[in-house]
Order: C-alpha cells, then structure tokens, then sequence
C-alpha cells in the first residue's frame, strides 16, 4: 500500500510543479527572475509552488486597474514654482511637522511604512487630536506589515485618540495573505494640501538623535511646498480609497493657475464665480511665500507600483542616468541592480561622467548587505566610486544628475522598491535646490570610507561564497 501512495503523491507533487513553471513562463516579465522561480519549484516541489502562489503573483494589478477606472491621475505633468526645504536631523523634522499640525486649518493625512509606538509617535498623535478637537479633518494610512514594527502596534493609540486610520493591504484578513509581499513604502504628512512633507523618515524614535533609542537611524526628509503639493495629495487620495477608504474632495486654492493646464478634478467642480485676477493675485501671493521658504524646483510626483505605475521610477532612473554628462551621486541605503540599472551605470562611467555610491558600512539587514557586496564589487570593476558611511545606519535616499537635476522620496535601488513596493518620489530640476542636495552628499562622502577593488577583492573567501549565494536571492530582496 505504502509502495503505490509514494509514487502517486510524487507523480502529483511534479505535475503542480510542472503546471507551476508553465504559468511563471506564461507570466514573469522579467527572465532571471522567472528562471528563478522555475528552477525553485521543480526543485522543491510543493514548497516552491506555494511561496510562488505567495510571492510571485502579482494580484494587486486587478485592483489597481479598477482603481485608475475612477478618474484617479496616473500620469503628473511637470508643475514650476514649488520650493524644498531639506532635513538632515529627524528631532527638526519632527518639530516641523508638529507645528505644521498645529497650524492646520482644514486636513490633515498621513501616511506611513513604519509608525512605531513610541516617543515620536505619542507627541505627533497628541497633535493630531488636538488638530481633529479644532475640526481639522485627519486621516492615516498604515501599511499593515510596518505598523507591526512595535509591540503592541499603534493602532490601539489610534483609536484611544478618536483618529481615524485605515491599513493598506490587510495581510490576516481572510483572502489577503497573499498581498503580504507587496506594501506601501510611501511617507507623506500633507497639511491643508498646501505643505509636504515626505522622504525615507518613518515615524520612528530611532531617528530622532535626541531620544535614545536601540538603533540609531540617519536620514534625509523634505518639506515641499506649491503645486506638486497637489499631485502628492491625489496620491494619497487614491491609496486611501484603494484601503477601503471615502473619497474626499482636494483643496484646489492653491494650485489652480500655477499649474498651467487644466486641474486633475477629483469629484469636484472647480469652477467659482471669484474674480480670475483677484485669483491671480492670491496665487502670486502664495507662490511668492512658499518659494520665501525653501528653493526653487520644477517638478513632479512619481507614483510607483504593483499595477499600471510598475517600474516608472526605474524608467525615470534609466532616463537620468542616460543622460548625465558630467557627475551622479547616488545615496541609499540597499543596492539590489538589475542588468539595465547596471548597463546604465556603466555606461554613464564609459561615457566620462563621474558616478559616486554611497552606501551604509553597516547595513541593518544582514542578507541584504550580502548580497550588496557582489553588486558593490560589480560597480568597482566597471570604475565606478564607492564609499561606506560609518555609523549609525544612514537610511537616506537621494539620487543626483549634473547638480542640476535629483529625485528624493521613498524609493530604494533595489527590486523590493523598483517593483514590489508602492513608492512615492519627487522628480526636482532646479539648480539651487539641487546644488543644497549635493552639499549634503559631499559632506557625507568626505566622512565615508572609500572602497578600491584591489582590497575589497581580497575578502576572504569564505565570504565571498556568501555574498554569492545572497546574490541569488536579489529578486526577492
């Protein structure tokens, strides 16, 4: 008996398999990581299949067609006359915030990967009931894998507080566990629709330098005012519809002329009988003041994610790289290249741009950071540059072409953010706004340890077969 069930069990077990590497080479786009998968579940029969059905369908990209039915903008045109102001230190950042908060007259929304519970978060909530006491409208967005960073979560604080919050792609409720791969990364704290503020800053105590905390983070955020505000706020409207929220109505006071083209109407008319030069007028006034504030950019939102935004920052990355003429300085935290991120880099070098990397020393995910180190000795050997920041964990993103062009926000160079995460980033031409952004770079480089391929080839070679065998799994990092 026992002699007639194995053989059936297995014929079974090989004919899944078998009809699983068929739908991943009917389905997969991209070839290594469909080989990949193949080879995992013709190896691991059974095993293989089910983390396929658990990580490498896309079944987000049905919801979010559905969701770009309802009129929510996927494409953003470039918008002029914003301004930047960039943080290096999250105690500034989050006393900016607060008093943004407080200054609140109509909304405010949040939305977050990382909302630990503990000193940040009690004081930004007490601001935001306090916000909601005044009749401020308050909504947050909570990724439902990143509120669970802490224990208890944040959301009990939430709902004592009396403030609405809504999580994006439950992974416990019934019929969702298979989303659990793919979260929103994005940060966004939008005032009034008026002011931004966004980056790679969670809400965390470990980046406040102030506060002690186990783990130190160091990071980049931003606050960006004028019409990009806008685009930004339509954003967050759309995940927060797609989290099961209402659809609510944009403030469009600000932004009306200074766009240039007609508005993106969210279920709202905007037309009004006020005076078009008395508009004007309040819209100069407006833009006058937010540009007081920071630095001047023109530029735009580029969403990114599962779904018909798939690969626009990488596409947006590709462009700038390719056409670079004089320098790129990248700054982020995990380095996971595809073969057209890495062309491009080689190219641009080839090309007599200078291409600098800055990258943490110590990375604050191990595997990550050994599977970096094939890519960091890839990018060596084509005469790229570069360096490890000490510590503690530089968590920053910003991406530099010329000093005249960047991009900053939540997105990493890695697959994870390239094409499983739902990221938020700010395309920025403005040559002082940029130049801002290249002193915070140069400051960080001449405090980093430059890498040479001479010595970083010479690791041991045990560590080398580690790095390896890591790199293999740089698909699903």
């Amino acid at each position: 008996m026992d002699f007639q069930i194995v053989p059936f069990w297995g014929v079974a077990l090989y004919s899944v398999a078998f009809a699983t590497a068929t739908h991943i080479a009917l389905h997969k786009r991209d070839s290594k990581s469909a080989a990949s998968w193949i080879i995992f579940a013709l190896v691991f029969p059974g095993v293989g299949t089910l983390l396929y059905l658990l990580l490498g369908i896309n079944r987000v990209a049905r919801k979010a067609e559905m969701l770009a039915t309802r009129g929510l903008p996927i494409e953003f045109e470039i918008t002029k006359q914003n301004s930047i102001e960039a943080y290096e230190k999250g105690s500034e950042v989050y006393a900016s915030m607060l008093q943004a908060i407080e200054g609140a007259k109509h909304t405010v929304h949040l939305c977050t990967y990382i909302f630990d519970n503990g000193q940040v978060a009690k004081r930004l909530i007490e601001a935001m009931a306090a916000a909601q006491t005044r009749g401020v409208k308050v909504r947050i967005l909570l990724d439902d894998v990143g509120r669970r960073y802490t224990w208890p979560s944040i959301v009990g604080s939430l709902k004592k507080a009396g403030l609405e919050s809504r999580t994006f792609l439950p992974i416990f409720k019934p019929g969702t566990i298979h989303y659990f791969n793919l979260r929103n990364h994005r940060k966004l704290l939008i005032v009034d629709d008026e002011l931004v503020f966004t980056g790679g800053m969670n809400v965390r105590d470990g980046h406040d330098e102030t506060i002690k905390s186990k783990q130190s983070i160091l990071d980049l955020h931003f606050l960006i005012r004028g019409p990009v505000c806008f685009q930004l706020a339509e954003v967050f409207l759309a995940d927060w519809i797609f989290s099961g929220g209402e659809k609510f109505e944009i403030s469009t006071d600000h932004a009306s002329v200074v766009l240039g083209s007609p508005l993106h109407n969210v279920g709202k008319n905007v037309e009004t009988n006020t005076d078009k030069n008395e508009l004007l007028a309040k819209e100069s006034a407006q833009t006058d003041q937010a540009l007081d504030r920071g630095l001047p950019f023109s530029g735009r939102a580029i969403p990114d994610g599962p779904g018909k935004d798939i690969e626009k920052i990488e596409m947006l990355l590709l462009y700038a790289l390719r056409n670079a003429k004089t320098t790129v300085d990248i700054l982020t935290p995990y380095l996971i290249l595809n073969a057209s991120l890495f062309s491009s880099l080689r190219l641009a070098v080839v090309s007599g741009v200078r291409v600098r990397v800055l990258l943490p020393k110590n990375n604050n995910l191990r595997f990550v950071g050994w599977a970096m180190n094939h890519f960091i000795d890839a990018l060596l050997g084509v005469g790229v540059e570069v360096a490890l920041t000490p510590k503690p964990f530089d968590h920053s993103k910003l991406f530099i072409v010329d000093r005249v062009w960047a991009t900053v926000g939540s997105a990493n160079w890695d697959p994870r953010s390239l094409r499983l995460n739902f990221e938020l980033n700010v395309e920025i031409a403005g040559e002082a706004a940029c130049q801002r952004f290249s002193q915070i770079f140069e400051k960080k480089w001449h405090s980093a340890r430059r890498l040479t391929l001479s010595s970083f080839s010479r690791r041991p070679l045990l560590n080398r077969i580690r790095d390896g065998f890591a790199r293999l799994a740089s698909p699903y990092l």
